[in-house]
């Protein structure tokens, strides 16, 4: 395996033909933990122990291979062509997703159907894809015992069998040559499954398997030799089929010899050779039955394609059903907050129309201003300082007096608002304005009353003069410049 396996997901990717072990081996994987798919095919009386594969996964091999014109039960090559045309492209990401929900993440996992025999540059795709490093598990049983399997679950006759097991077990191993990967016989998976369990996973983290002597007693039932319903004859079939079964006895006993892939890559060039004379005598006399079978393959792929489309589409009307009702959700928040911004428009025209009733009073305050300082004016010629101060606070008391009822209430709450701000120090008015000082006068209110109109700043970091020369409006509305800039004009980012 690669050395960044080790950081990798491990998949452990079994091969082999139908009826051939790879439900028993898969069966002890999953007893040592590995991660079964999610939606496993169900126990039939043929493998009344499971068959542990996707049900997802095996549909998708077939609507792969109908796809081009083939199913499991066709003895020719699947089509290079295919890998280069849409297909290819289209099935790709929908393999990626299933690895992805059927396993959820997990390592190792076991990926296991016999149609991969015929798609295994496919599938090595998706799982590179997905993230996981790739342990390859060839299952072998010879293909006398698979033929009368077939023979007996499927109707097929036992020549064509021997045929479709030839088809398989060829184009697993060589499709599958140079990457990290075991030979196990089903033979000696019953006899002895540790041993064959242990060359397994060689090299994989132990983690997963180093129970396994806890979980023995249970596997030792699993693998009973009741599973077992045919066995072969002493005798080895001729030709191909002796030779390829040969070799993968050998290869399950001793492991692989590469000097033999030139004996097998001669078996599968003549047999690719042969299928464009043979294929149609072939057909013909495996009979209509196998044929039957084949569109039904077909046929209940496509069905299954479509109920995957359906269900997409279902999905996706459920999400935009989901989306409509956010939408209406946020609809009427924006109905809610349109409520509230009306509500606070009439706010905003109450607090200006009384804006504009202080515009008039301070528009009399400063007329009233104009004549005192006058009056004070000429009084300051002929008398003295003192008696100038006095008649200033006599004139201011009288003053204060006129501020009864709603006015003193509209004086109070401003002096309030020009306390609270951060523009307005009090200190500083007096120490800038000692005349104030000297009337006794609190600054507040002198500001508010007398202050804005004379120019006078309310604190060292607001100029009452820069407020109206940047801001003629609010000059032209007579307001207060230090109530509108705290009111309002803070909040609309005016300069002073």
């Amino acid at each position: 395996m690669p050395e960044s396996a080790a950081q990798q997901r491990i998949a452990l990717l079994v091969l082999g033909m139908h009826r051939s072990g790879t439900s028993v081996l898969s069966g002890v994987l999953s007893r040592l933990d590995c991660v079964m798919p999610a939606t496993p095919i169900g126990a039939e009386p043929e493998n009344p122990k499971g068959f542990y594969e996707s049900r997802l996964v095996a549909r998708l091999n077939d609507a792969i291979l109908s796809s081009s014109d083939s199913a499991w039960t066709d003895w020719t090559a699947f089509s290079k062509d295919w890998y280069e045309g849409r297909g290819y492209e289209r099935y790709l990401p929908k393999a990626v997703s299933l690895i992805e929900t059927e396993f959820g993440g997990g390592s190792p996992i076991v990926l296991k159907d016999p149609r991969i025999c015929r798609l295994v540059p496919f599938w090595l795709a998706a799982l590179d894809r997905a993230g996981y490093a790739v342990r390859i598990v060839l299952t072998h049983r010879s293909s006398e015992e698979v033929r009368q399997s077939l023979s007996r679950r499927n109707n097929i006759d036992p020549a064509y069998g021997r045929l479709l097991w030839l088809r398989h077990v060829l184009d697993a191993e060589y499709d599958s040559r140079g990457l990290s990967r075991t030979f196990v016989g089903y033979d000696r998976l019953l006899s002895d499954w540790r041993r064959e369990i242990s060359r397994v996973t060689e090299g994989i983290d132990p983690a997963p398997f180093q129970e396994m002597a806890e979980t023995g007693k249970e596997i030792d039932d699993f693998v009973a030799p009741a599973l077992r319903h045919f066995r072969s004859s002493p005798m080895r079939p001729e030709g191909w089929f002796g030779l390829a079964e040969d070799i993968l006895d050998r290869w399950a006993k001793t492991g692989e010899d590469p000097a033999d892939h030139a004996v097998l890559d001669d078996i599968r060039e003549a047999l690719d050779t042969a299928t464009p004379a043979f294929d149609p005598l072939i057909r013909h006399v495996a009979g209509a039955p196998t044929e039957v079978r084949e569109k039904a393959d077909r046929h209940g792929a496509a069905i299954e394609e479509l109920e995957q489309e359906t269900a997409s589409l279902r999905k996706e009307i459920a999400n935009r059903s989901e989306k409509l009702l956010a939408a209406e959700h946020k609809l009427r928040v924006r109905h809610h907050e349109l409520a509230l911004l009306a509500k606070r428009q009439i706010e905003i025209a109450e607090d200006l129309s009384e804006a504009e009733a202080a515009c008039h009073d301070a528009k009399e305050r400063v007329s009233e201003m104009a004549e005192v300082e006058a009056r004070a004016s000429e009084m300051a010629e002929a008398e003295a300082r003192a008696s100038a101060m006095a008649e200033m606070r006599r004139r201011m008391a009288c003053l204060g007096v006129k501020y009864t009822g709603l006015k003193i209430i509209w004086l109070w709450k401003h002096q309030r608002t020009l306390r609270r701000s951060n523009i307005f120090d009090a200190e500083h008015y007096l120490e800038q304005n000692p005349d104030v000082r000297s009337l006794g006068m609190n600054p507040a209110r002198h500001y508010l009353l007398y202050g804005c109109a004379e120019g006078r700043d309310p604190g060292p970091d607001f100029s009452t003069l820069g407020y109206y020369r940047h801001n003629p409006d609010v000059l032209a509305l007579g307001m207060n410049a230090a109530l509108h800039y705290i009111r309002y004009g803070r909040s609309e980012d005016r300069s002073f």
